[in-house]
């Protein structure tokens, strides 16, 4: 049934995108071939050349919207399902194509390349990257494992930061709103001769809508390119991030009638986290043989602690993670007179140290080490005609060292994976394409942890996904933009935790399919529309859960945004976002009540005005009261819901110097 829409969708697109535009089919240098990505295939390439679906968010996005977090733009993309617990970027799950609790074990994380995801259990701290200094967000939905390993099974989302160009110049800004929030932020950029560079502080506190709901973190993130000659380039990036925030739990229906949605049973349970990074990219380019030749190095290093009180358990929890990696990875690239060829071979290399200390009978190292070795192909036949094929061998190796007994353990995994793509361009700006790749990910280093037995499971696998996906695209109509993707995803041994035996196993096999739909319209150039859908159905084929849902995976999802500028100084901004009913997190059985659908919608004026901004904006417009997130607590017998915030207001303003 589903298929057959699918299609009758794929002949719909083309052919309403040929009839309205049949005049330009003809090749022509100012064609929309979409933006300019680097996420898919590893270098520069126009978004339509690229067999699957990419999404690009740029700068004037980020502006246009009311985000205070990267996650927040990612609300309204296609295939992405958002869950914020405490509203402080603090713990949020990004989840691609419905991994539901193991999201963001599953949805690789880079910022300019750099891999944020840690070797643990822990969401994306997506407080650390602050939005003001991000210019652009790319999202490769689909296996990425060839180019980028372990985690990156459902997707790969880069978050590209701000580099100096032109004069130097230094902004102040300002945001206030409901819950006493205050932001202040400063940035300073510019080049001069050969250099760029860009400098960026922040400092962002709010009581948060919960009781204990508070935050209060600052940042410093910074950046310097020098090019000296033609051929040679290094980057220098560095950061540092530090946080006190509250952890106000979650509320049963029997606890929300009785303290409120904005109140908390464990009041006092706190945390803080601090993080810093160092990173350096040399990269060279060389003409040998008629071929133009790229080498990059990337050399990181990271440390990242966590100091958690659980006053409403009576333990604590401390956490330090200490990462080195780097990367390299060398381009050629062949232009012949009807075949274009880049061909890419590349390394990783990762060592991190975890070490855990807590009040509870467990203090422990894990370290981990990963080598991935990979190459892949792009090859291009009479620019209508691409073929992108590579396979990747990543090798890891964990040592568990348990403090209190002395004991040690390991344990050596391996995986492949394997991508292919085919795209038939039609014309300069659409195609259709076919897409089947492999990807995998290896356990958290506390994913091996049984809190029930005390004990470390050498057995759990690492899980690996099989996914085909075939698509449309066409960016050469200027009323009428898209893309329309369709997927079949099956994973085996899917690493999940099992709230009967509180350990963390491997499910047998789970299905996947969708549908994401992408329509972009520049009707007028007073005015911007967007509709997105996506359709996700997934679930257990095999074992005692069989034919039931994977939790807090809705079916449906629908997004609607729309900019209105009726002058260049003045611009209003409108998004809606309806997220279907889902199961809670551990509800594998079925049992539990469901968790209701909801309606969001936000509002933002903006005006400009020589070097100054001022914007109004009001989240929620509606006051829908509703959930992102909920867990089922077996020993409650109920759901704990995590209530999200009512309406509330937000304003702001920045000038540049």
């Amino acid at each position: 049934m589903f298929g057959k829409v699918f299609v009758v969708l794929l002949i719909g697109l083309f052919t309403v995108t040929h009839i309205v535009m049949a005049e330009d089919n003809t090749a022509d240098s100012s064609v929309d071939l979409g933006q300019i990505v680097v996420t898919p295939l590893g270098f520069e390439e126009d978004e339509v050349n690229y067999p699957g679906y990419v999404s690009v968010m740029t700068r004037a996005d980020i502006e246009r919207s009311n985000a205070d977090y990267v996650y927040d733009l990612l609300r309204k993309e296609p295939g992405i399902f958002v869950r914020d617990l405490t509203g402080s970027g603090k713990e949020v799950s990004v989840d691609m194509r419905g991994f539901g609790e193991t999201a963001s074990s599953n949805v690789l994380i880079l910022m300019d390349g750099r891999c944020v995801n840690e070797i643990d259990m822990s969401n994306t701290d997506w407080a650390q990257i602050p939005i003001e200094y991000v210019e652009r967000v790319e999202v490769l939905r689909g296996g990425g494992s060839v180019l980028y390993g372990d985690n990156a099974v459902a997707g790969v989302i880069n978050i590209i930061t701000r580099k100096g160009k032109g004069k130097s110049t230094i902004k102040l800004g300002y945001e206030g709103g409901d819950y006493r929030y205050n932001n202040y932020n400063v940035a300073a950029q510019g080049e001069h001769d050969f250099a760029k560079y860009s400098v960026f502080f922040k400092h962002n506190k709010t009581d948060g809508y919960r009781v204990n709901g508070d935050y209060d973190g600052y940042d410093f993130d910074g950046n310097i390119t020098m090019t000296p000659t033609d051929y040679f380039s290094v980057n220098i990036a560095t950061g540092y991030h530090k946080d006190w925030y509250g952890l106000p739990g979650g509320l049963t229906a029997a606890e929300i009638s009785q303290v409120g949605r904005r109140g908390s049973t464990n009041p006092r349970d706190r945390s803080k986290t601090e993080n810093t990074y160092v990173k350096i990219t040399p990269k060279t380019e060389f003409n040998l043989a008629g071929a133009d030749n790229s080498l990059d190095i990337d050399f990181w290093m990271s440390k990242r602690r966590v100091d958690t009180d659980w006053v409403s358990m009576g333990s604590q929890y401390w956490s330090q993670i200490d990462t080195i990696a780097g990367t390299v990875r060398y381009i050629n690239q062949l232009d012949l007179e009807s075949i274009d060829n880049r061909f890419i071979a590349g390394m990783d290399l990762l060592q991190a140290e975890n070490k855990i200390n807590s009040t509870t009978p467990y203090q422990s190292k894990v370290t981990k080490k990963t080598l991935g070795i990979y190459v892949s192909d792009v090859l291009t036949v009479h620019e209508g005609f691409i073929i992108t094929g590579g396979i990747r061998q990543e090798w890891s190796k964990y040592n568990f060292h348990n403090v209190l007994t002395g004991r040690n353990q390991s344990k050596s995994p391996s995986q492949d994976a394997y991508d292919l793509g085919i795209e038939y361009k039609y014309r300069e700006a659409g195609g259709v394409y076919a897409r089947c790749s492999r990807s995998f990910r290896f356990p958290k280093t506390d994913e091996f942890y049984s809190v029930f037995a005390g004990t470390i499971d050498t057995d759990l696998k690492q899980q690996v996904a099989d996914t085909v996906e075939l698509g449309i695209k066409d960016y050469g109509c200027k009323y009428l933009q898209g893309n329309v993707n369709f997927f079949f995803m099956e994973v085996d041994n899917e690493i999940y935790y099992d709230p009967v035996t509180f350990s963390n196993d491997n499910y047998d096999e789970i299905h996947r399919e969708g549908l994401e739909i992408a329509v972009r319209s520049d009707i007028h150039e007073m005015l911007d529309l967007f509709f997105g859908y996506t359709w996700t159905n997934a679930y257990f084929t095999k074992g005692s859960y069989a034919s039931n849902k994977v939790p807090m995976v809705p079916e449906n999802k629908i997004s609607f945004h729309i900019a209105f500028i009726p002058f260049e100084w003045l611009e209003f901004n409108f998004e809606s976002d309806y997220v279907g009913k889902q199961r809670a997190i551990s509800d594998q059985a079925a049992g539990a009540p469901l968790l209701k659908g909801y309606f969001v919608s936000n509002g933002k004026v903006t005006a400009k005005y020589k070097g100054w901004k001022v914007f109004f904006g009001v989240n929620n417009i509606f006051d829908e009261t509703y959930s992102e997130y909920a867990s089922w607590a077996s020993w409650q017998s109920a759901n704990d819901y995590f209530p999200a915030p009512e309406r509330n207001y937000i304003f702001g303003a920045s000038v540049v110097f």
